[in-house]
């Protein structure tokens, strides 16, 4: 029976990436973002605790996955609330790492978004927000499917968009198009829309890299060995004459 409190659904552990540390950081991006939508100032402390629980397993278990003994003796003994913080902060402390190690792959794999996309890009977010919302997916499918197109909008509106990460969450988004009746054709239409918004910034920018590339450098030309025989009409060093040849006075 699936956990309808889960903070990681099979689809979130699907889409995180290949390396094991990068998708330990991700992971805990995305509980977290979980956690505040489901813990607020009207639930009950048994209720946080049951989520603070879910986050701290969630996390120790990829953790040992990853091999991350920071976070392994971090594991608290008891969940209470003050735990739990020491706990969180030791996971901040090894995302910290992680993201700081990794900071360059990021622009491997992102581009520069320009104003008028992210406008357009965000007109079509809206309509897809309505899709999700009119469509007849169970409530809690309908919750998953808008946090994963508030992480994509969070994504767009950092310096520069990830499209490891953002094309993604449109992959996921695109399966759930793809198993929806006509209501949800709207939704399908602004996913390929935005795919070929960003992919026109992406064209753009990696010609514009090309053409501000150096020119490539000439080879010098090849070193001629000692027993290599001179070319036709050039004269080849001889040190003795040309030793005689300066005491000549004429």
């Amino acid at each position: 029976m699936v956990d309808r409190y889960e903070l990681m659904s099979p689809e979130d552990y699907e889409s995180l990436p290949l390396d094991a540390e990068e998708a330990f950081a991700e992971a805990d991006r995305i509980c977290l973002n979980k956690m505040a939508l489901l813990i607020d100032q009207n639930s009950s402390q048994d209720f946080d605790e049951l989520i603070r629980t879910n986050y701290v397993s969630t996390m120790i278990g990829l953790a040992n996955v990853c091999g991350l003994s920071s976070i392994l003796a971090a594991e608290p003994d008891h969940y209470g609330y003050d735990t739990f913080q020491r706990f969180s902060i030791a996971v901040k402390k090894e995302t910290a790492r992680i993201r700081f190690k990794n900071r360059g792959r990021a622009k491997e794999k992102s581009v520069l978004l320009t104003d008028n996309a992210k406008v357009k890009i965000k007109h079509y977010i809206d309509r897809l927000r309505s899709s999700i919302k009119d469509s007849d997916f169970s409530d809690e499918k309908k919750k998953s499917l808008l946090i994963s197109l508030s992480d994509f909008e969070e994504e767009l509106n950092k310096p520069r968009f990830s499209y490891a990460v953002g094309f993604v969450i449109l992959v996921t988004l695109t399966q759930a198009a793809g198993a929806m009746t006509t209501i949800f054709a709207d939704g399908g239409t602004a996913i390929t829309n935005i795919l070929k918004i960003i992919g026109k910034d992406i064209e753009t920018e990696t010609h514009a890299t090309l053409r501000l590339s150096p020119p490539t450098k000439a080879l010098p030309p090849p070193i001629r060995q000692n027993n290599q025989t001179p070319a036709r009409g050039v004269a080849e060093e001889n040190p003795i004459r040309d030793n005689i040849d300066e005491e000549i006075p004429f």
